[in-house]
């Protein structure tokens, strides 16, 4: 299996490999992950196992910490009465 297989078999991933980067019509998140798809579809062979392991955890670490921050921020709009069902995915 290669890189591109592994980025197509995740929907989000995939939904982003078909944006253009450059589209300034893509809000900031979309534009970020039409980036680095783009970038990770044409650099990501080049990696070795030692350096695709590291950036594989330093970005794990870094969505729990964003997840975790996400979760207080609901949390605390909870409180105050918004529906967590408003909450995204």
């Amino acid at each position: 299996m290669n890189i591109e297989d592994h980025l197509m078999s995740k929907p989000k991933l995939a939904q982003a490999a078909q944006w253009d980067k450059t589209d300034a019509t893509l809000a900031g998140g979309e534009r970020a992950l039409a980036a680095i798809v783009d970038t990770l579809l044409e650099e990501a062979h080049r990696l070795d196992a030692a350096e695709l392991t590291a950036l594989a955890e330093t970005l794990t670490a870094y969505a729990q910490e964003v997840q975790a921050a996400e979760e207080a921020g609901w949390k605390i709009l909870k409180s105050r009465g918004l529906n967590i069902e408003d909450q995204p995915e």
